[in-house]
């Protein structure tokens, strides 16, 4: 027989039922009621006690992906790795990723925020 858990409780199924009704869950490794498992957006499965420690929502895309492949942008947005990489950039000088259309190309600068351009302006 195999340990599972059942909404929350642990108990002992067949093989069989095993295979039919239950999910491991990529980060405690423990098996699951199917019902309870979620699949995330970055190809995980997980119990919802793992989803809740280990999740967090793309606010670009809508997706709930591992902390671990999110980014805070400077507007404190969390950003999954997909959106960071097609819609933001990184500012040279404040260290922060910045929306594409809030950065420019500043010679001997690199990319730089809107904000950081305008205080280089200043000096």
């Amino acid at each position: 027989l195999n340990l599972v858990y059942r909404r929350g409780e642990q108990i002992e199924v067949c093989d069989w039922c095993l295979e039919r009704y239950y999910t491991l869950c990529d980060i405690c490794g423990e098996y699951h009621l199917d019902d309870d498992i979620i699949s995330t957006g970055d190809n995980y499965d997980v119990c919802q006690e793992c989803f809740d420690e280990n999740f967090v929502y793309c606010e670009a895309c809508g997706e709930y992906v591992h902390r671990d492949n999110a980014t805070m942008t400077a507007d404190g947005s969390i950003v999954c790795e997909r959106c960071l990489e097609n819609n933001y950039t990184y500012c040279q000088k404040c260290g922060e990723y910045h929306k594409d259309c809030d950065v420019q190309f500043v010679d001997g600068r690199g990319y730089i925020c809107d904000e950081c351009a305008q205080e280089l302006k200043e000096d």
